[in-house]
């Protein structure tokens, strides 16, 4: 018996304890009033107030009427009806519901978005709280076990477009096992990304990618932030003396080098959340047979992430539109380098 099964049966249970035990009440009263006894004295002794008889005696008097002469009065007449109302005005129709749950699965994401999805393409004003009430109801919210942290007070810096771009590497599978590399990039200021992959990971990988980079985005590029990677620098491995490729390429396109503290990659979390938003809007969405299939795809990616992917954090806006309000920037479009 499923746990719901047994709250019912014993709600049901208790209810029918309660009708008898309402029953047996009303009775003593009426044995003690037939002995001689006062209605207030027999409501002392039974121990029940004298409001608590009258309303039942009244219920009683009711029943007797519309029964037949002669019929008698149960437990079953003394349950407790629910005086809940069986409909809210203020519920949500059943087809905004359907709406909220197609929209969760298909897009995967949280209240807000959907709430900014209903206002702009249907018109329809649900609060925040209403549509994860209606996702809880309808099993769709995995409740998580948080731990307690310690309150960190966090100021935000305001970044200029250009001054860091955050750079970090991540494999992907194909549909063979093979293991490509993407290489992703973000600015810190307007959120503007440019993702490339390559068929191995390393220095010469890293400069090309570099030099992609300073082409793609419409500002000059002031630093580079990366982390400890063997595809970026030689600081893990003292015994190397020369200078890393990607440290040069910098250098050569007047660009800054920083490197983030060993094992840290919360410090590069602008990039390292990006890669979780690709694995769950690109990658693990199709499966690709061909390098070529799965670089067109990305390709196509990047162009409606930046020009399409509204955020909360953005003002509900795009990358590229973004940037054009806040920093005035004059962008039309962002054109990825040639295949």
């Amino acid at each position: 018996m499923g746990k719901l099964a047994t709250k019912r049966l014993k709600r049901e249970v208790e209810k029918t304890l309660k009708s008898k035990s309402l029953y047996q009440q009303y009775k003593s009263v009426l044995r003690f009033e037939k002995e001689g006894w006062s209605r207030k004295e027999s409501c002392i002794k039974v121990g029940i107030p004298r409001s608590k008889f009258y309303y039942w005696h009244r219920k009683v008097e009711l029943i007797l009427k519309l029964k037949k002469p002669g019929a008698h009065i149960s437990a079953t007449h003394f349950r407790v009806i629910s005086s809940r109302p069986k409909y809210s005005p203020r519920q949500t129709p059943a087809k905004v519901v359907e709406l909220i749950i197609n929209i969760r699965k298909k897009t995967n994401q949280g209240a807000e978005f959907i709430q900014h999805h209903l206002i702009t393409k249907y018109c329809i004003n649900i609060s925040v709280t209403g549509i994860y009430k209606c996702l809880k109801r309808a099993g769709l919210i995995v409740q998580r076990k948080y731990h307690e942290k310690k309150k960190l007070v966090y100021i935000r810096r305001e970044y200029e477009p250009g001054e860091k771009i955050q750079v970090d590497t991540k494999y992907v599978k194909m549909r063979n096992g093979r293991t490509v590399y993407q290489y992703s990039a973000i600015d810190m200021a307007t959120g503007i990304v440019f993702k490339w992959l390559y068929e191995n990971i390393g220095p010469d990988e890293s400069c090309d990618f570099a030099r992609k980079l300073v082409n793609f985005y419409p500002f000059r590029i002031k630093s580079i932030q990366t982390d400890n990677g063997i595809e970026y620098t030689w600081r893990l491995h003292p015994d190397i003396k020369k200078i890393h490729h990607f440290t040069v390429q910098c250098k050569l396109l007047h660009i800054e080098h920083v490197l983030i503290p060993p094992a840290s990659p919360t410090y590069n979390s602008k990039v390292e959340r990006t890669h979780k938003i690709d694995k769950q809007e690109l990658w693990n969405k199709r499966r690709f047979n061909s390098f070529k299939s799965m670089k067109r795809a990305l390709r196509e990616y990047v162009y409606k992430f930046n020009h399409y992917r509204k955020t909360p954090s953005k003002d509900w806006r795009a990358p590229v539109e973004y940037a054009k309000i806040n920093y005035r920037l004059n962008i039309t479009t962002l054109r990825l380098p040639v295949q």
